[in-house]
Formats: structure tokens, C-alpha cells, sequence
């Protein structure tokens, strides 16, 4: 449903910031968002941790359109982080 509503009404960017979204709803949501068409996700200040951020890469890895994620104050540590790298250096 996102995916139509994003593509009939322009919709680029998400700002999730701040709703408590942790690793278990990040692997819930992201792939929602990867299939959506939106470009730019902010999820600061979620304690999205490395269960998240594996989530992310998971979905740059297999092609989500994702240019810009903000993941400022998400409790990502170095596994996610190395995660991350990994999928954006390979996309």
C-alpha cells in the first residue's frame, strides 16, 4: 500500500525519527520502505542498534533505493556499522 500512495503523490522522503523503532520493527518496516520507492529515510533517535542496521544493509544490499539514511542516535554499534559499510560500498 505504501508503495502505491508514495508513487501517486510524489513522496521521496520519510522522517521516522523519534516513534521508539527498534531492531525487531526496523526488519518489519524497512522492507515496506525498500519497496516504496522512497529515496530518504530518517530514523534518528530510534534505538534501532545493529539488529536494525543489518535490517538496512539487508535492504541496500538487494537493491532498496535508498540514497540518504539518517541514522544519527540509533545505538548502532560497530557490527551494524561494518554492516552498513559493507552494503553501501557493494550498492
Amino acid at each position: 500500500m505504501l508503495s502505491g500512495i508514495s508513487a501517486s503523490i510524489g513522496v521521496h522522503s520519510i522522517s521516522l525519527a523519534d516513534n521508539a523503532i527498534d531492531g525487531a520493527i526496523c526488519s518489519e518496516i524497512v522492507p515496506v520502505l525498500s519497496d516504496s520507492g522512497i529515496t530518504i529515510v530518517d530514523f534518528s533517535n530510534n534505538p534501532v542498534g545493529d539488529a536494525g542496521a543489518s535490517s538496512i544493509a539487508k535492504a541496500v544490499q538487494e537493491g532498496a533505493p535508498f540514497a540518504n539514511l539518517v541514522l544519527s542516535n540509533c545505538g548502532i554499534g560497530d557490527t551494524g556499522a561494518i554492516q552498513l559499510a559493507a552494503a553501501v560500498s557493494q550498492s
